[in-house]
C-alpha cells in the first residue's frame, strides 16, 4: 500500500482541513496558504531529519531506525543506508547524500550505499544543506558554529559563535540555504529565533524571539527551516516553515520584511494530522505538500492550497503479504505456516469448520518495511483443507492468500526436526524420520543449498547451507512409488550480535555514590536470550532494563552481558572506582530513568560551595562532550542553556571537582520518546540505599495516563492524582535489593515503563578499635567516617583517615585534638544512612531487647565497659535528633536503646 496517504481510521478517507490562526491587520494575507493533512509514512521510529532529491525521492534520517530510510515517489519503501545515529542528511551538487552522525558526517553514493569520503569532527553535527555552487553547510549543535565544506569533504571555514548577540547562535539544528537571496537561514534553537547569514558567514538579520512582537513570530523551540517558491518567474521566497518542538506546530512565516507570522499546522496531540515534538520539515515543490517529521514515530504529511477538486485519493493500495511454501500432501494433521506481512498490517488466518488456528505472531524481518508473521494450525480435517490469510491495514485495504493442504493420515510418514531456537551459524544439519523405502527430497528459499540425503533405516540427515538472515522455510518431501508427502520446519537465523547499550557511569569513573545505577536498551523482542549484570539476571521489558549496583570501596567491575536466543553475545565492562570521601554532587532535576517529549533538558543540582562542575552528554550523536556549569555562591547549579537530547537513551554524566583537584561523578539516563507518556520518579530521584521498611515513592506521569506498578514482580497500588502525580507505598521486608517496574500507558495504548531500584539496608557498619585501651584509633568497614568533638567537627591534621586495601578506613584522632575522651564521638555512616553508633552493643545482627539488657548492665557497673561499648553505645543525649555522646553510658543511653528495640526510635 501506499504509506503516503495511509489513513489510521475511515475519517482519514477525507480531507482534514486545519485551519490556520489568523493574524491582526496588516499581516500578508495574501500569503496565507491553506494547509490540508493528506496522510502519514509510518515504519519509522524516530524521524529527525528530510531531504529529497531531483528523482521524486524521499529520504529519512531515523537514528533509532539504524540510518537513512529510502521511499520513491509513491511512498514505498526502498531501502536503508545503514548510518548508525544518522542525524541529519542533505543532497549534494553530485547527487550523493551528506549524513552527519554524532562527531561525523559522511557523503554517501546513493547507488551503491558505500562512503565516498568523511567531514571533519564535529560535537555534535546536525541539520545540513547544499548551496548552488556545492558547498556544504553543516551546524555543529553542541559548538553553536556552521562549518562549511568544498565538495570535494576539505573544510572551507565556519562561522558563528556561541552567544545570543547578532551572529551568535546557541544550539542551532538546522539550515537551510535560499536559492534567491543567496543567504543561509540557520534554525537557533537555543535563543529562539531564525538567523540569517550570506555565504560568507556575514550576519544579515534575525527573525523571531521568546516573546510575541506585534506580528513577528514568537518561537519556543525552533528546530528546522524549510523554504517556499513562487511558482512563477523570477522565483521569490514565499514562505517558510518552521517546527517548533515545544509548541508541537510548525509556523507558517512571511519572510518579507522584518517577518510576519502567518500561522501554523498541527498543534499537540494523538489526533491525525497533529504533531508532537516535531523535528524537521520539508517543503516539496514538485507536489506542494510539506512533510513533518513527527516525534510521535511517523513523518505527517500536508498539502498547501490544495482545493477541493484536488482532495487526495483515498487509499487503496493492499497491503504486501506472502505465504511460505506448504505441504501439498501431508500425514501429520499440525504445522506451522508463515510469511510476511507489511509493517502494521494486521493478519487474520481461517480454516475449515473444526481446524484449530493459533494466536497469529510477529518478528522483525531484514526489511524493515516488512514483518515476518507465522501461526500453528492443528486439526485438520481428512482431505483438502484451503487455510485463507488476510492482511489487513489501517485503511481497511485487504489482501488474501489461500493455501491447500491435504491432510492423509495414510501418507507417507515424513518427519523433520524442529528448530525450536534461532541459529547463528547458516550451516545446520536437517534430520528426521521417513517411511521405509520412501526417498527425501529438500526445498527452501532462494539462495539455499542442500547436501546429498543421507537415508539409514527410517530417518534420514542432510546439511543445509547458505541461510539467510530471518525466517528460512524448509520443506521436506518423502516420495515412494508416486506418492508423496511433505512437512516443513522454520529456521530463523541471527549472526548479528544483541545491539545493547549501557546507560551508567564512563568507563575509569571516579564517584562517591555506593549505589550505581546501570540501565540500557536490548532490542531483542522475541529473540531475548538472556541478561546479567555482575552475573545477576535482569529482566527486560519493552526492549529496555534498570538495575543498580552496589559498590564495594575502591576498584569495582561492572561486566553487562547480553545473550540473544541464538547464542551470539554482547558485552560491556565498566570500571568505576568508589571513594566516599571524594566530594559530592546532588542532580535534583530531570529525575534518573524518566522519559520525556521533549527534544531538549535542563539540569539542576548542588554542589559544595567552591566546587566546580560540568556535565558530559553520551548519545548517539555525543560521545561525551562537555558543557561547563559555574555553580552560585551557595553551591546550587544549573544550565545555561537545554543540553540536546537525541530520541531513544541519553546519558549525562555530572562531575564535580573541589578546590584540590580530587573529582567524583553521577549520572541520569533519560529517554526522549514523544510516542509514549512522559514519565519520571521524582522521590527519590535516583536508585538509592534505604533503612526503612517503609518507602513512598512519588513521581509524575503524563495527565489522563493509566499507571500501574510492581515490586520485584509483585503487584502494589498506585495513587495517581489528575494532575498526573502519583504516589506508590512500598514495603519492604528482607536486606535486599528491590525493583520497582512503574507502567504507563496513554489513552492510544502507548506504554513506558521506568524503574526505582531501592537497596533495603540496615546493617550498619562494624567498627573495631585498634587496641582496647586505645579508643582514638578505629577500623570502619564501610561507610563515611565523622569525628566529632564536643559537638564539633574535627577537621585537617587532626584526624587522619587511612584507606586499608580491603576497602576499610581506619580513623586516627590526635590526642591533643581530644583531651577529653568523653567528648569525643567517632563514628561511620553508610549510604542508607545507618550509624556504627546505632545502640548495637554486642555488634550482633541489629538493635534489640539483648543490648538494651547489656547496656543496663554497664550502666550499673555490673560489666566491665570496653571502648568498643562506647563506641556502640554511647548515644545519648540527642542534640536536634541527632546522636552526640557525652563519654557516659547511663540510663539515657539505656532508654534510647530499649525505645529502638521495640520500634519506638
Amino acid at each position: 500500500m501506499n504509506p503516503f496517504i495511509r489513513r489510521s481510521t475511515i475519517i482519514l478517507m477525507v480531507t482534514i482541513v486545519i485551519t490556520l490562526h489568523l493574524l491582526p491587520s496588516g499581516a500578508s494575507a495574501g500569503l496565507l496558504p491553506e494547509s490540508n493533512y493528506l496522510g502519514r509514512i509510518t515504519g519509522v521510529i524516530a524521524p529527525v531529519r528530510l531531504a529529497i532529491d531531483a528523482y521524486q525521492k524521499l529520504y529519512v534520517a531515523d537514528p533509532r531506525s539504524g540510518g537513512v530510510l529510502q521511499y520513491d515517489n509513491a511512498g514505498n519503501f526502498i531501502k536503508k543506508f545503514p548510518v548508525k545515529g544518522a542525524r541529519g542528511v542533505a543532497i549534494t551538487s553530485a547527487g550523493e547524500l551528506v549524513v552527519t552522525h554524532g562527531n561525523g558526517a559522511s557523503v554517501v553514493n546513493i547507488d551503491t550505499g558505500s562512503i565516498v569520503f568523511t567531514l571533519a569532527s564535529f560535537k555534535q553535527a546536525n541539520g545540513v544543506t547544499v548551496d548552488d555552487a556545492g558547498l556544504i553547510y553543516i551546524v555543529d549543535t553542541l559548538d553553536s558554529v556552521v562549518k562549511v565544506f568544498l565538495s570535494n569533504g576539505q573544510l572551507s571555514k565556519s562561522f558563528g559563535i556561541k552567544g545570543s548577540a547578532n551572529g551568535q547562535l546557541s544550539l542551532p539544528t538546522a539550515i537551510a540555504f535560499d536559492k534567491v537571496s543567496k543567504q543561509l537561514v540557520v534554525s537557533d534553537t537555543g535563543n529562539s529565533r531564525l538567523v540569517f547569514f550570506d555565504k560568507d558567514g556575514t550576519f544579515i538579520r534575525t527573525v523571531g524571539s521568546r516573546a510575541q512582537n506585534g506580528t513577528a513570530p514568537a518561537f519556543t523551540s525552533p528546530q528546522s527551516v524549510s523554504l517556499e517558491y513562487t511558482k512563477t518567474k523570477p522565483e521569490k521566497l514565499l514562505r517558510i516553515y518552521v517546527s517548533d518542538s515545544f509548541q508541537s506546530e510548525v509556523q507558517i512565516i512571511d519572510p518579507q520584511g522584518a517577518g510576519a507570522s502567518l500561522g501554523s499546522i498541527g498543534g499537540y496531540g494523538s489526533a491525525p494530522g497533529k504533531l508532537k515534538v516535531p523535528v524537521d520539515t520539508l517543503f516539496d515543490p514538485a507536489t506542494s505538500r510539506i512533510f513533518i517529521a513527527n516525534g510521535a514515530g511517523e513523518v505527517t504529511i500536508y498539502g498547501i492550497n490544495v482545493t477541493s477538486s484536488q482532495a487526495p485519493v483515498p487509499d487503496t493500495t493492499p497491503p504486501t503479504l506472502t505465504i511460505d511454501a506448504t505441504p501439498a500432501i501431508t500425514y501429520t494433521s499440525a504445522l506451522v505456516i508463515g510469511g510476511t506481512v507489511e509493517k502494521e498490517a494486521l493478519v487474520q488466518v481461517t480454516a475449515p469448520q473444526g481446524v484449530v488456528v493459533g494466536a497469529v505472531n510477529y518478528y522483525p524481518a531484514p526489511d524493515t518495511s516488512l514483518s515476518y508473521w507465522q501461526a500453528a494450525i492443528s486439526a485438520l480435517t481428512p482431505g483438502a483443507n484451503t487455510i485463507s490469510v488476510m492482511a489487513r491495514d489501517f485503511a481497511a485495504n485487504a489482501t488474501t492468500k489461500t493455501t491447500a493442504i491435504t491432510y492423509d493420515s495414510t501418507a507417507l510418514q515424513v518427519a523433520i526436526a524442529a528448530f525450536t531456537a534461532p541459529v547463528n551459524n547458516p550451516v545446520q544439519t536437517l534430520s528426521g524420520t521417513v517411511a521405509q523405502g520412501a526417498t527425501v527430497t529438500l526445498s527452501g528459499p532462494a539462495g539455499v543449498s542442500f547436501s546429498a540425503v543421507n537415508i539409514t533405516g527410517t530417518t534420514w540427515q542432510s546439511t543445509v547451507s547458505g541461510l539467510g538472515a530471518g525466517i528460512n522455510t524448509i520443506t521436506a518431501m518423502a516420495t515412494s512409488g508416486g506418492n508423496n508427502s511433505s512437512v516443513t520446519t522454520r529456521i530463523t537465523l541471527i549472526t548479528s550480535n544483541p545491539d545493547l547499550v549501557v546507560s551508567t557511569l564512563p568507563n575509569g569513573s571516579n564517584t562517591a555514590q555506593p549505589v550505581l545505577n546501570v540501565s540500557g536498551t536490548l532490542p531483542l523482542g522475541g529473540y531475548f536470550g538472556s541478561l546479567t549484570v555482575n552475573g545477576v539476571p535482569v529482566s527486560v521489558l519493552d526492549d529496555a532494563f534498570s538495575t543498580s549496583v552496589t559498590l564495594k570501596p575502591g576498584a569495582n567491575q561492572i561486566t553487562i552481558t547480553a545473550f540473544d536466543a541464538a547464542g551470539n553475545k554482547s558485552e560491556i565492562v565498566r570500571a568505576v572506582t568508589l571513594d566516599e570521601k571524594l566530594p559530592t554532587l546532588t542532580l535534583t532535576e530531570p529525575a534518573d530513568g524518566a522519559t520525556v517529549s521533549g527534544t531538549d533538558v535542563i539540569l539542576k543540582g548542588l554542589v559544595q560551595p567552591g566546587n566546580t562542575v560540568q556535565l558530559l552528554l553520551y548519545n548517539g550523536s555525543a560521545n561525551g562532550v562537555p558543557f561547563a556549569i559555574t555553580p552560585a555562591a551557595d553551591g546550587s547549579w544549573s544550565t545555561a542553556v537545554a543540553v540536546p537530547l537525541d530520541p531513544g537513551l541519553n546519558t549525562i554524566v555530572a562531575e564535580v571537582k573541589d578546590a584540590s583537584g580530587n573529582t567524583s561523578r553521577i549520572k541520569t539516563s533519560i529517554t526522549r520518546d514523544a510516542t509514549v507518556p512522559a514519565l519520571a520518579v521524582t522521590g527519590p530521584i535516583a536508585d538509592k540505599s534505604v533503612n526503612n521498611s517503609s518507602q513512598a515513592v512519588t513521581g509524575t506521569v503524563t495527565a489522563g495516563s493509566e499507571i500501574s506498578a510492581t515490586l520485584n514482580g509483585t503487584i502494589v497500588p498506585v495513587t495517581l492524582k489528575p494532575d498526573g502525580t502519583y504516589s506508590i507505598p512500598v514495603t519492604l521486608a528482607e536486606e535486599k535489593q528491590y525493583a520497582l517496574a512503574i507502567t504507563a500507558t496513554d489513552a492510544l495504548g502507548n506504554s513506558v515503563t521506568t524503574y526505582r531500584n531501592l537497596v533495603y539496608d540496615i546493617t550498619a557498619p562494624t567498627i573495631t578499635p585498634a587496641t582496647s585501651a586505645n579508643p582514638l584509633k578505629v577500623t570502619f568497614s564501610d561507610g563515611v567516617p565523622e569525628v566529632f568533638y564536643n559537638s564539633s567537627p574535627l577537621i585537617g591534621s587532626d584526624v587522619t583517615i587511612t584507606k586499608n586495601a580491603d576497602g576499610s578506613n581506619t580513623v586516627e584522632v590526635s590526642a591533643a585534638a581530644a583531651p577529653d575522651l568523653k567528648k569525643l564521638d567517632i563514628h561511620a555512616v553508610d549510604a542508607a544512612g545507618n550509624s556504627s553508633r546505632n545502640g548495637n552493643v554486642d555488634g550482633i545482627g541489629g538493635v534489640d531487647i539483648k543490648d538494651a539488657f547489656k547496656m543496663l548492665r554497664l550502666a550499673l557497673g555490673l560489666d566491665a565497659t570496653t571502648p568498643e561499648h562506647k563506641l556502640r553505645g554511647d548515644v545519648a543525649p540527642l542534640l536536634n535528633g541527632v546522636s552526640r555522646p557525652d563519654g557516659v553510658l547511663d540510663v539515657f543511653d539505656v532508654v534510647y536503646i530499649l525505645e529502638k528495640s521495640v520500634g519506638l526510635r
